[in-house]
């Protein structure tokens, strides 16, 4: 049974984790919602890292804060288990209620605040987290965005691919006058920057369709080498992991032609080799023999 069990192995979802952490000061940025003031080092401008608040400026705007992550490998499709957008808090702070949605910029590869210096000028998807902001917090200690629901957004996009880049962006949407809060810039502290940690998933699946026909993916090819060699294409698949078997995972935008069902074609190879091991080996020596 255990060879049975190996067989199924390649087939079985891959887990994965991906984290950054901001890179530079012109991937992360504040700005009013009338779209004034402008900065990626708020502490330099404001005195203090404002990601979220309202002004006591004529008319009173909301602060908005937006960050950048230049390198986000999580394959089109992958089903995303758990993400969370980390701060880590500037100073010791008490205020009123305050809320913000949190979004990802709506589109398949951003660019970061040096190319497009604007927060407020920039669109979120549909379905925004609404978030919460705590009323209390202590300087140093984190303060954690549940950001699953959006991160899937993003990877479920049809031109989305691994690599791509995205933003997230804080728009509030309630505070009191001259509330804020604030956290991390790069320009403040490149190692307490905001950090996002996403957990997801590819799915299973083997080889799908044969005989000549096309196989659209995104799909995980658990493969062999040689498997992979034959039956696709490396420019349209990445390789994840380096333990075996190695997988691959081929983007949304290639149709890959499949002359064989490899998937199939190995299942059909272990259950061979799982019958085989019910042959006494007195028996295999006999036939040697006589010969």
């Amino acid at each position: 049974m255990l060879v049975i069990a190996a067989c199924f192995v390649p087939f079985a979802a891959h887990a994965a984790t991906f984290s950054e952490r901001i890179q530079a000061s012109q991937d992360n940025a504040t700005q009013k919602s009338d779209n004034n003031n402008f900065t990626e080092n708020p502490t330099g401008l404001l005195g203090a890292p404002v990601l979220a608040g309202r002004s006591g400026a004529s008319g009173s705007p909301f602060w908005y804060s937006g960050f950048y992550f230049g390198n986000i490998t999580i394959p089109q499709g992958a089903t995303i288990s758990a993400a969370t957008l980390e701060f880590t808090n500037y100073n010791n702070n008490t205020v009123a209620p305050m809320t913000a949605d949190v979004s990802v910029e709506d589109t398949d590869n951003a660019v970061d605040f040096a190319a497009n210096s604007s927060v407020a000028g920039r669109s979120g998807m549909s379905s925004p987290v609404n978030w919460t902001v705590p009323t209390v917090v202590i300087a140093g200690q984190n303060t954690d965005i549940d950001v699953t629901t959006i991160i899937q957004q993003l990877v479920s996009r049809s031109g989305w691919s691994t690599g791509n880049a995205s933003v997230i962006l804080v728009k509030t949407t309630s505070a009191t006058v001259g509330d804020s809060y604030s956290g991390y810039y790069y320009a403040d502290s490149p190692s307490l920057a905001a950090y996002l940690t996403v957990t997801y998933t590819t799915g299973g699946g083997g080889g799908g369709g044969g005989g000549g026909g096309t196989t659209t993916p995104p799909f995980l090819v658990a493969t062999f080498n040689s498997f992979f060699q034959n039956g696709y294409a490396s420019t349209t698949c990445d390789e994840i992991g380096t333990t075996s078997p190695v997988r691959y995972y081929c983007s949304a935008t290639s149709t890959i032609p499949m002359g064989v069902n490899y998937g199939d074609w190995l299942l059909v190879s272990c259950v061979i080799i799982f019958l085989l091991s019910f042959v006494p080996i007195t028996f295999v020596f006999s036939i040697l023999k006589k010969k």
